[in-house]
This record gives structure tokens, sequence and C-alpha cells, in this order.
């Protein structure tokens, strides 16, 4: 029998690293991923080759029921919750290992922020500038105060967003929003544009994607009920209701992140609690929504990705309390258990904040992704028609009046041709001149000169930089 040093020697090679210094708590290192793709064909029939020969060493060996310890490679994908472990289930596990980072190296960047509004045109231009700046190809954006609910483009980001009714519209219109990059709005296109407005606080949206599809959430949570008015905790209530009612219907196979302001402090003393959802780096003291939190998670089997990722304190909070001038922990990622890790890397940004004039800090995860988008199709050059003259009848007669001229002053000529070509004619003829008669006139935009020019465009960016 091989010993389990041994056999990770061998596949340290295919992994890019030693694999005892993989752990629960850290990831795949990126720079690895260049080195996996360029020798993939080496690394699969080694991989293969011990795969076989260790299972057939094992077969060979049944009278040794010897168990080796499982390393802490193993422990990245929880197959088994006992100590200890037999040399196959060793195999199989490092195995799915090598083979999730031979196949999945694409890296995707997603974003969650609460903007404090952007109902103004010229502040969503400059929530896409800075979605730009950090390669942002989904956000998610909370505190939106845009009403109703719908799609608006700016800068070839598509934006789809969730609020308030129009007549129930007040200052605090609440709304939450996914911003979608050019790659991720194609993708969303190739899945047919499927998305859903639960409420002015939560909207979903799917995204076709390898290897798997995507579903992303963008909430925003009520504010703490920390003085226990019963109003506060209704909508806390509500807010969970409705996320939880999304949650029952959206597809458990699919990837589901649940990201931007839940308003809640996650505490440390619950990592020891409840390790499955915290890990050793949350910063906070918890709270109630706290409590709501965790509980969801426990419930639905979602981690909190924020915890399991060390940085320096400042790298790790999102919001700034206005009178203790404390920082906090307000924003976070959730992802399906089983999808951990996909989640390669989750901090704050805080150069990107003074950009727009928020308090709170973008936060940025690095998923190992790999969206499904297409290039673009070529128009067809399909006639758009104008229905208001298309039920003028007078334009109408006019149109069947130059048919049957034309009918008439053609049909000699056509006796001796075949029947396709006479309707590829008269095809033709109605093509050309539907125009003069239905064709939609082109909307007369007004020549103004455009304000954010590139200096008001340095000024802001070198703002942020002084943040």
């Amino acid at each position: 029998m091989y010993e389990v040093e041994e056999i990770e020697e061998h596949f340290a090679p295919i992994s890019g690293a030693d694999i005892n210094s993989i752990s629960d708590e850290s990831d795949f290192a990126d720079d690895s991923c260049d080195e996996i793709t360029s020798n993939v064909d080496e690394n699969e029939n080694e991989l293969i080759k011990w795969t076989n020969y260790l299972q057939m060493n094992s077969d060979s060996d049944e009278d040794n029921d010897q168990d080796y310890p499982l390393t802490q490679s193993a422990t990245l994908v929880q197959y088994s919750s006992s100590e200890t472990s037999s040399d196959n289930e060793i195999i199989e596990t490092m195995t799915l290992l090598c083979f999730l980072k031979l196949f999945t190296t694409n890296i995707t960047r997603f974003g969650s922020w609460n903007v404090r509004s952007c109902y103004r045109v010229i502040k969503r231009e400059l929530i896409v500038r800075q979605l730009k700046r950090y390669q942002i190809e989904v956000a998610t954006l909370a505190e939106t105060n845009i009403p109703n609910s719908g799609i608006y483009v700016v800068n070839e980001y598509t934006s789809i967003y969730s609020g308030a009714p129009e007549k129930e519209r007040t200052r605090a219109t609440h709304g939450a929003a996914v911003c979608l990059g050019p790659k991720a709005s194609r993708a969303l296109r190739n899945s047919g544009s499927i998305w859903r407005s639960v409420n002015s606080r939560i909207v979903a949206v799917r995204i076709k994607s390898q290897p798997i599809p995507i579903t992303v959430i963008a909430v925003y949570a009520p504010v703490n009920p920390s003085n226990g008015l019963k109003v506060d905790i209704e909508a806390c209530d509500e807010f969970y209701k409705a996320l939880q009612s999304t949650i029952d219907n959206t597809n458990k196979d699919n990837i589901i992140l649940i990201m931007s302001d839940f308003n809640a402090r996650v505490g440390v003393e619950q990592a020891s609690s409840a390790q499955s959802v915290i890990g050793k780096h949350a910063v906070d003291k918890q709270n109630k929504n706290g409590r709501r939190l965790v509980d969801f998670c426990l419930f639905n089997g979602f981690v909190i990705t924020n915890t399991f990722f060390p940085h320096k304190p400042v790298h790790q909070t999102t919001w700034m309390h206005p009178k203790t001038k404390q920082w906090h922990m307000l924003d976070y990622i959730l992802v399906y258990r089983k999808f951990r890790n996909s989640i390669q890397d989750v901090r704050a940004h805080r150069g990107a904040t003074g950009g727009i004039g928020t308090d709170h800090h973008l936060l940025r995860a690095k998923v190992r992704i790999h969206l499904k988008c297409h290039k673009k199709t070529t128009e067809t050059g399909r006639l758009k028609l104008d229905y208001e003259k298309l039920n003028n009848e007078k334009l109408v007669a006019e149109f069947q009046t130059e048919l049957l001229k034309h009918r008439n002053n053609t049909q000699e000529n056509n006796r001796d041709l075949f029947v396709n070509e006479k309707f590829t004619q008269f095809d033709d003829y109605i093509r050309e001149h539907s125009k003069e008669y239905f064709i939609k006139d082109q909307k007369y935009q007004k020549n103004t000169k455009e304000w954010f020019t590139h200096e008001i465009a340095d000024i802001v960016d070198k703002k942020a930089k002084a943040y």
C-alpha cells in the first residue's frame, strides 16, 4: 500500500501546490491557473494512471484493513464526517479536486454595493464607471431608490431593478438591482432574459454559465430592529419570508448567489456555534439581524463567504457608523455550501466609494465560473413599420392603387416567368415601395453638448484615489 505522503507527492504537480497547504479557509491560488491549463493533457494522463494503479493495489490487498487519516485536502470537499478514511476515498477526493481545477479555470468578478440611490442618470454612469474600473461583470446594487421594476442600459451595462410602486414612492423607496456587464448581458439574452421582481427589496436573475447556470439574487434588508419597534420587526419578518419563498422557487442545482446589503452584523462568537456558515474571520458582534441571517443560512445550506478569507480589517468592513465612527461588515455574499470552493476571494475596495458618493465600500468576489455568451448577431434588415400609418385608410388605399398599376404594367412582360420568379419580383417591389408609405420615421435626436467630459471624468478619478 502507498502512504498518503507518497500519493500527494505524485498529485502535487497536477494541483500546482502542496496538497497539505490547502484547507477549508483557503482556496486555489489564481496564479496556478496558467500552469494547470498549459499541462492539461499531461496531468490528466498522469492522474488516470495513478488512480488506476493505486486502485489496483488497494483491490489486491484486501486483507489490509488499515485506514489512514484524512489529510487537509480531503476535507476541502466534505464527503465524510468521520476522522479516518480508506485509500479509495482519499483517491476519489483528490481526483475530484484535481479535475475541478483542471476544467474550471475562468475567473468572473462579482460585486456587491449599496449605492445610496441611482435614480439620476449621471449617478448610474458613475456607478458603471467604477464597475468597469474594477472589472466587475455582475454586480448587485442596494438602495437604488428607483420606483417600479424594469431594465435600463448604461454604457453596455444592463441593469435589472425592482422597487416600490410609483404610487407608494417615498423618500426611502428601498430598491435592489442586478447590473450586468457586456458578457453577462449576452448570457442573459441567451437564457431567455429570465428575471423576477419579487418586491421592493429583492430581485432575482438567472444567467447561463459553465459548468452550470447561476442565479443572482440582489437584496436590501431592513435595518436592524434594535429599538424593538413592531414595525421594524414585521419588516424583517416579511423580508426573510419573501427571500425564503424566492429560494424555494429557484432550481437548487444552480449556483445561487445572494448578495448586497443585509444590514446584519455576524458575530465572532457565532463562528464556533455555526462553523458550517461562518468562517474564522468575522469582525463584528452579532445583532438581531445577524442571528436571523445565520438561521437562514443554516436552514438553507448557505455559507457567508466574506468570513472565510483572511484580510486586513479595512478590507473586510464595508460601512462606518456615523456616530461611533466604527467600521462594520454589513454587506455579504452568500453561496450554497457545495459551491463554496468556486469563490476564490472576497474583499472590500475603498477606492470606489468616493467615485459615486456613498458611505458603503464596494465588495468584490472572484468566482471560478465561465459566463456562456455568444458573439453578436448581425442585423437581419427587417423593416420597421409604423402601425399608425398602416391604420391610415387613405395611405393604404393609395398603396393598393399603386400595386394595381404595377401589376397591370408588368403583366405582359411576366408571362414567360415561373411562379417563383413572379413572386420574388412582387415581394421586392412591395418591400421597396412600402418604405415610401409606412416606414417608421427616425426620431429626431437633439444635438446637445455632452457635459460629462473627459476633464470631469479625470476629476472623479482623482477624488476616488484621494478618498
